[in-house]
C-alpha cells in the first residue's frame, strides 16, 4: 500500500511539471495595471497599450520624425524603446527616442506598475507636447521610480490656462484609482531618483496661473544622485513634493529632495516659487563631490530649513532679486543646519574653490571643478649685479634691465 500511493505522487508529480508554463501562470496575480505609449495626435491609433505582465521583451522604434512608434519590426538591436519585465521590476529603456506628441490630455508615456520601475537612458532621448492643456511627458505609477542609464532626457510640456481643473484623476476599470497634475512634464507617485543622468525640462505655457505648472512633482522622496538638471518653468514650481495644493489626498509632510554626489541642479521659474519643496518638507544637501544647486524664481517663497552634510565647504546665500546681488552669504560648520530662508527669490548652494597652485603667471585651478580662482602669486625676481637684467625666475618676465643701478 505504501509504494502504491509514493507511486501515485511520483505519476503526479511528473504530470504537474509536464503541464505548460503558461498554465501555471494564468493563477499568478499581474503587476501591471496599464503600461501605455502615446505619440502624434493621440488616441488610440497612435497608442500601444498593455494591461498586463510582460512575458517577454517588446520594443519599439520611432518614425515619422517621432510622431509615431513602429512595433511590429523593431529588434533587440535596432530599437529605440523597450520594455521588460523581472523579478528586479519594470524596467523601461529610452535609446535615442524621440516622441512627438501634439494632443490635449494625453501622456507620452504612462506606467501603472505595482513594483518597482526603472528607467534607462541610453543617448539622447526627447519627449514633447506641443498642444497647450497638455498633461506630463511622464505619467509614472509604481512602488518607486529611478532614472537612470547615462544617457540624457529633455522633455517639454505645455502649461495649463485654467486655474483650477488641472486637478484631474485616471480611472481605471471604472474606479477613480490615480490623482494626476496636467501640467508636470514628470508626474510620479512615491520616491523618486535621478542618478548618473542628465534630464533637461522645460513648462511652457501662456498661462497666468502661478500654481499649475511644474516640471516634477513627487508624492515621495525625491533623490538627485550624480545627476545634471536643468528646469525651467514659465509659472509655478519647478520641483514640487507631495500633492498639488488642491489635491489633499497625498501628504508631502516629513518627504525630502536630497542633492548629493556631484550633482549639478539648475532652476529657474519666470513666477513664483521656483524651488518649492512643500510644507513639512525639506532639503537635504550634500556638499562632497562639487554639488551644486542653484534655484530663482519672481516672488520665490521657500518654506524650508536645508540641512547640510559632507566635509567639503561651500557657500551658500539667499537674497530676493533674480540675479542673487543682493544675497546674503551664510557661514557654517559641517553638519550646522542652515537658518532657514523663506520669501526669497534666489537661492544657491556652490562649492568653495579648493586645491591647486596659482603662479605669477597663473590663478591656482580648482580641483572640483577646473575653475581659475583667486590672484596669481608675486614674481620671484633674480639678480646678481646691474649688468644683469632682474627676470622673474618663474614667468622670465624682466622687472628691471641690466644696465640699471638701483639703491
Amino acid at each position: 500500500m505504501k509504494k502504491r500511493i509514493i507511486g501515485l505522487l511520483m505519476a503526479l508529480c511528473l504530470i504537474v511539471g509536464l503541464l505548460p508554463v503558461t498554465a501555471l501562470a494564468e493563477n499568478t496575480t499581474s503587476t501591471v495595471k496599464k503600461v501605455a505609449i502615446t505619440t502624434g495626435a493621440g488616441g488610440a491609433a497612435n497608442r500601444k497599450e498593455w494591461t498586463a505582465d510582460f512575458a517577454a521583451p517588446v520594443y519599439g522604434k520611432c518614425i515619422e520624425d517621432g510622431a509615431a512608434i513602429d512595433w511590429e519590426n523593431a529588434t533587440d538591436t535596432d530599437y529605440n524603446i523597450s520594455i521588460s519585465q523581472s523579478t528586479a521590476g519594470l524596467e523601461l529603456t529610452l535609446k535615442d527616442a524621440n516622441l512627438q506628441l501634439d494632443c490635449m490630455h494625453n501622456f507620452a508615456i504612462f506606467v501603472h506598475y505595482d513594483g518597482p520601475l526603472t528607467i534607462n537612458l541610453i543617448g539622447a532621448n526627447v519627449i514633447s507636447n506641443k498642444q497647450e492643456n497638455s498633461p506630463a511627458c511622464l505619467l509614472l505609477r509604481a512602488t518607486s521610480t529611478v532614472i537612470t542609464g547615462g544617457g540624457s532626457l529633455t522633455a517639454n510640456s505645455q502649461g495649463y490656462s485654467g486655474s483650477h481643473a488641472h486637478a484631474e484623476f485616471v480611472y481605471i476599470d471604472g474606479s477613480q484609482a490615480l490623482y494626476y497634475n496636467y501640467a508636470s512634464v514628470i508626474d510620479c507617485d512615491n520616491d523618486l531618483t535621478i542618478k548618473d543622468v542628465t534630464v533637461n525640462l522645460k513648462q511652457d505655457s501662456t498661462s497666468n496661473n502661478p500654481y499649475a505648472n511644474l516640471c516634477i512633482r513627487a508624492s515621495g522622496n525625491v533623490v538627485i544622485d550624480h545627476a545634471n538638471l536643468d528646469l525651467y518653468s514659465e509659472f509655478g514650481s519647478t520641483i514640487q513634493l507631495g500633492a498639488h495644493r488642491h489635491n489633499s489626498t497625498l501628504d508631502k509632510t516629513g518627504k525630502t529632495i536630497t542633492v548629493k554626489n556631484g550633482s549639478k541642479v539648475k532652476i529657474e521659474s519666470g513666477a513664483v516659487w521656483c524651488f518649492r519643496p512643500g510644507d513639512g518638507s525639506n532639503l537635504i544637501f550634500d556638499t562632497d563631490n562639487g554639488t551644486e544647486i542653484i534655484a530663482k524664481g519672481y516672488g520665490g517663497a521657500f518654506k524650508f530649513t536645508p540641512v547640510i552634510q559632507g566635509s567639503a565647504d561651500v557657500n551658500i546665500v539667499a537674497g530676493a532679486t533674480m540675479d542673487g546681488s543682493d544675497a546674503t552669504a551664510y557661514n557654517r560648520e559641517a553638519g550646522q543646519q542652515v537658518t532657514a530662508y523663506t520669501d526669497i527669490t534666489y537661492f544657491a548652494i556652490t562649492h568653495k574653490h579648493t586645491g591647486g597652485t596659482a603662479t605669477c603667471a597663473k590663478k591656482a585651478e580648482c580641483t572640483i571643478c577646473g575653475e581659475e580662482y583667486g590672484e596669481p602669486v608675486a614674481h620671484t625676481y633674480t639678480r646678481t649685479d646691474c649688468s644683469q637684467d632682474s627676470i622673474c625666475s618663474v614667468c622670465n618676465q624682466v622687472a628691471v634691465p641690466a644696465g640699471t643701478h638701483t639703491g
